[in-house]
């Protein structure tokens, strides 16, 4: 009824354009014809902004393509248009594409068309093909389906996205005056993950993430020849020195168990990483544990920043040879 009322496509139109504002936009130049244009949409579930990007930058020069835009469900004019509308058509994960069908609505594809679906995405690229029932989610009696729902899950992700980056921002401040070199590492193990491709280099995530946590402990509590209750404190040691330097900050049992057992669960982490990378075991398995070890090194460094009540000392890398000059040949003192 909206695409023969112009006036109620115009405000529909308006308070799209309007509502959600801090979403992510895409367009091109030809966005300004969707109101005299038959639209076709596909709504992804979950796609990162890196891979949003890299479609919006492929389709840009088709005439058919008018641009993209992130759909919050905390609007009522996004969930009405995008997720109420829509209906459910497939899953992909990794290389495999799962094709939906609703046996409460009677639509189970037939044996031929189930053929020529295997064939045509075989084809163009996915490794297997399967077909499964949404079971009426989505649909009229699917009672989570309603805008209630989807906004309130829309705002916890929201929510939880500010959450987690005030806990970034913590563990670099904070951090950052004692181990100077932290934020560097913490990038060089995020552009490692963002720009493998193969196994070898998702183990070198996790190589780095480790690399990170002996750094911090060789600053909070460096190598020594005496041990502690039995442990070693030496040079390799950095989870008996990690976990000296939690007791030193407090007198709670509880809490340096915790510590200790996530301090346990990273390195298992960091040694299974390396396991598939050593049985060639496939890149996108790993890109999964390759981003678990990137959270799970943040959340220790946050435990860790959570033991220091006041401040950590401010102990910078500092660069002398600006006083005393460069000894290169052609370069004055």
């Amino acid at each position: 009824m909206i695409a023969h009322d112009p006036d109620a496509l115009e405000r529909v139109l308006a308070r799209w354009a309007s509502q959600s504002e801090s979403v992510w936009r895409r367009f091109t130049s030809r966005i300004p014809q969707i109101a005299e244009s038959r639209t076709f949409v596909i709504c992804l579930e979950s796609i990162s902004r890196d891979v949003a990007d890299f479609l919006h930058d492929k389709l840009s020069h088709h005439e058919y393509y008018l641009g993209a835009v992130e759909v919050d469900d905390a609007s009522k004019v996004h969930w009405s248009l995008y997720s109420d509308c829509l209906r459910l058509q497939y899953r992909i994960h990794d290389n495999a594409i799962s094709i939906f069908y609703d046996e409460l609505q009677d639509d189970s594809p037939t044996d031929n068309e189930r053929d020529q679906a295997t064939k045509r995405f075989l084809t163009i690229g996915f490794s297997s093909v399967s077909f499964e029932t949404c079971s009426g989610h989505h649909s009229l009696f699917d009672k989570y389906h309603n805008f209630k729902h989807a906004r309130r899950i829309a705002e916890w992700r929201s929510r939880c996205s500010d959450l987690l980056g005030h806990l970034v921002d913590e563990v670099t401040c904070r951090l950052n005056d004692a181990v100077p070199e932290l934020g560097n590492k913490l990038w060089a193990a995020l552009n490692t993950y963002d720009n493998a491709e193969t196994d070898e280099q998702y183990a070198q995530v996790s190589a780095t993430c480790r690399r990170i946590v002996k750094y911090v402990a060789d600053h909070l509590f460096p190598a020594s020849d005496e041990t502690r209750e039995g442990r070693k404190l030496g040079e390799s040691h950095y989870r008996n020195r990690l976990l000296a330097w939690v007791e030193d900050q407090t007198d709670s049992r509880t809490t340096i168990e915790l510590i200790a057992g996530s301090l346990e669960l990273f390195a298992q982490h960091v040694e299974k990483l390396q396991n598939l990378a050593n049985k060639g075991i496939h890149a996108e398995i790993q890109r999964g544990g390759a981003r678990k070890c990137l959270l799970r090194t943040v959340l220790l460094l946050d435990d860790i920043v959570s033991l220091c009540p006041a401040k950590f000392p401010v102990n910078p890398e500092l660069d002398l040879t600006i006083l005393t000059g460069s000894d290169e040949p052609g370069h004055g003192g």
